[in-house]
């Protein structure tokens, strides 16, 4: 059986290669920005949620602005009680029983996302590829799980 020779490929063919492979490096590397993904936010935490204010609108839209600007190493290496502040928690310790269930929707892993909008107020997801998907938002310390502080 004869041996067949490898296919030649097109200039074209090669740089497309080579862009794929990098863009699968960065993601693998964390050297990807932020995207968002606001279609999922359970209506109970979400802007229309009591509490929820012009002001708390506002930093939202600033958080958003700084963090999708981010890599994310940058955002989970961030202290948790800083400007973008980052952490995972178990989802048993959300207090709403249909919020958790609501978070399993979307990974089956027993850990959230939690990225701080204003303050120490969390915004509440789960990271989908280089997308944060939003699931809700906390108007008032101490609504969507116990912080363990006093504010």
């Amino acid at each position: 059986m004869a041996r067949q020779k490898p296919k030649k490929i097109s200039k074209e063919q090669s740089i497309l290669t080579n862009s794929i492979n990098q863009a699968e490096q960065n993601r693998l590397d964390g050297n990807i920005n932020v995207d968002f993904n606001f279609a999922n936010i359970m209506d109970k935490f979400s802007f229309e949620a009591k509490g929820f204010t012009a002001t708390h609108y506002k930093k939202f839209c600033e958080a958003i602005q700084k963090i999708s600007s981010q890599v994310w190493d940058d955002v989970h290496n961030s202290e948790k009680h800083t400007r973008i502040g980052s952490e995972y928690l178990d989802i048993s310790l959300l207090k709403s029983q249909s919020f958790q269930n609501h978070v399993h929707e979307f990974t089956s892993k027993k850990k959230f996302l939690v990225l701080r909008y204003y303050g120490d107020l969390p915004m509440i997801g789960v990271r989908k590829g280089n997308t944060f998907v939003l699931l809700g938002l906390e108007a008032k310390y101490d609504d969507m799980y116990p912080h363990g502080r006093k504010k």
